[in-house]
């Protein structure tokens, strides 16, 4: 941990020596978005241009900050390092380009309820950062339209193919099917699909790749629709028949059908990017990204 520590405190002084602001900043956009093209569309940068930018970078610390492949970019044990010292810059530099205490500016963030407690962390890292920001967070299923203005950034589970708006996956949920012990108890000992009941979810999450899948797999099917996976989690619960839930918000039900491999589920943090041209959310972007990606890397 000491040697950790001491070459990362070398990179921040190779950095104050050798580099501006803007290297870190573009270095952090890269990092934040996996890939030059993601991260052009923030920075007003030509992807080639961005790039020679981080090979430049690279040279003057001596060091390979990014892993490039087919994949995206990634960064490297070095790279890792020198992200959280443009991150403590960053968050000192903030009035200085131009975040500042945020006075007279918004965030309007919006979400399903399960996503509630990460984004209650965001806020609380933006009120630290920008106190004077007004943030409001909208909890609603219903996917806003944000070409419209009402939300700067929504975190969804269902992409719409929208082209004017930048997708960032930042996590993937695995799913299972769980059902309560009582219910489970009704199947028998080697229960079979036909056998349960499958409660569906309304639209639009009755959309996603993993409830198109379960529906053709011949379940019986469940005379109920919920449309949140909190009401979802209530009823598996009350032994109303068998759901697909994410293993993360199983604790306590029984597993069935594990020998069936689930599409997982996608989680993008979603805005516009005229509106990420605004210091605030640009910000509130980038802080939301990083809050779902650790969140999920703990479960």
């Amino acid at each position: 941990m000491r040697r950790t520590i001491t070459h990362a405190n070398q990179l921040f002084m190779n950095a104050k020596q050798n580099l501006d602001w803007d290297d870190l900043r573009l270095f952090l956009a890269v990092v934040r978005r996996g890939s030059f093209l993601q991260a052009s569309r923030i920075v007003g940068m030509v992807p080639s241009s961005l790039s020679r930018r981080m090979d430049r970078l690279e040279d003057a610390l001596g060091q390979a900050l990014l892993h490039r492949g087919s994949e995206g970019v990634r960064p490297t044990a070095r790279g890792r390092q020198l992200v959280a010292v443009a991150e403590a810059m960053e968050r000192t530099l903030a009035p200085q380009v131009g975040v500042s205490d945020g006075a007279g500016s918004t965030v309007t963030l919006s979400s399903g309820e399960g996503f509630t407690p990460i984004l209650i962390d965001v806020i609380a890292e933006l009120r630290s950062v920008m106190p004077g920001c007004w943030v409001e967070l909208l909890t609603d299923q219903r996917l806003v339209k944000m070409a419209k203005g009402a939300v700067d950034i929504a975190v969804r589970t269902v992409h719409l193919g929208e082209p004017s708006l930048i997708y960032r996956t930042v996590a993937q949920i695995p799913f299972g099917f769980y059902a309560s012990e009582e219910y489970f108890r009704t199947l028998g000992s080697h229960p079979q699909m036909h056998q349960a009941e499958l409660i569906d979810l309304a639209s639009p999450l009755s959309e996603m790749a993993v409830m198109r899948a379960v529906r053709a797999m011949g379940f019986a099917a469940r005379p109920l629709r919920l449309s949140s996976f909190d009401a979802l989690t209530m009823a598996i619960r009350a032994g109303m028949g068998v759901g697909v839930l994410p293993c993360i918000s199983a604790e306590g039900l029984v597993q069935l059908f594990t020998h069936v491999e689930l599409p997982p589920l996608d989680v993008y943090v979603v805005a516009h990017p005229d509106g990420l041209k605004e210091p605030q959310i640009r910000l509130a972007f980038d802080v939301c990204c990083d809050h779902i990606q650790r969140s999920f890397a703990r479960s």
